[in-house]
């Protein structure tokens, strides 16, 4: 190796320099402040995006407790919501069909739990969630609530009739 001015003792001591540096402590300044917005949960996703065969037409920003989104299937149909709520982790509890480790993606159909999921809706429930556990670990959560506490605080909000 020594004719183009490296040496073999040169490579193996850099590379012993690198593998000190990955076990040095990592300061706590230096993780990253966590992300505030609905935006951040859901990204790169944004109105306008293509998700598998739906198309997202509105992002609503976190408030009250949930973040909600409007679909539409590409193939035409009525428009649906999902809201995007804490997972709620008490036994007996309702989850969406979306569920990642800190939220549950709802299909809002007004049913209460009792109402069968439309297949489409309940796949798209699901792919958001995809996206959302590429971010969640990054996005402050403590605005969130569950699907129980935002139904207890009437904080529930239809975007699609």
């Amino acid at each position: 190796m020594a004719e183009r001015g490296v040496s073999r003792r040169g490579v193996l001591g850099a590379l012993g320099v690198g593998a000190a540096a990955l076990t040095l402590p990592v300061s706590a300044s230096a993780a990253p402040e966590p992300l505030r917005t609905s935006e951040s949960l859901l990204s790169p996703l944004t109105a306008g995006s293509q998700l598998g065969r739906w198309m997202i037409e509105e992002i609503h920003p976190l408030s009250e407790g949930s973040t909600s989104l409007v679909l539409r299937s590409q193939r035409g149909g009525d428009a649906f919501q999902l809201d995007i709520c804490a997972r709620d982790r008490e036994a007996g509890a309702h989850q969406g069909p979306g569920v990642t480790e800190h939220f549950s993606v709802y299909v809002a159909n007004n049913g209460n739990g009792a109402l069968s999921t439309v297949e489409n809706q309940g796949l798209a429930a699901m792919a958001v969630a995809d996206v959302i556990r590429g971010n969640e670990t990054t996005v402050d959560r403590s605005g969130y609530r569950t699907l129980r506490q935002c139904v207890a605080a009437r904080a529930v909000r239809r975007h699609v009739e």
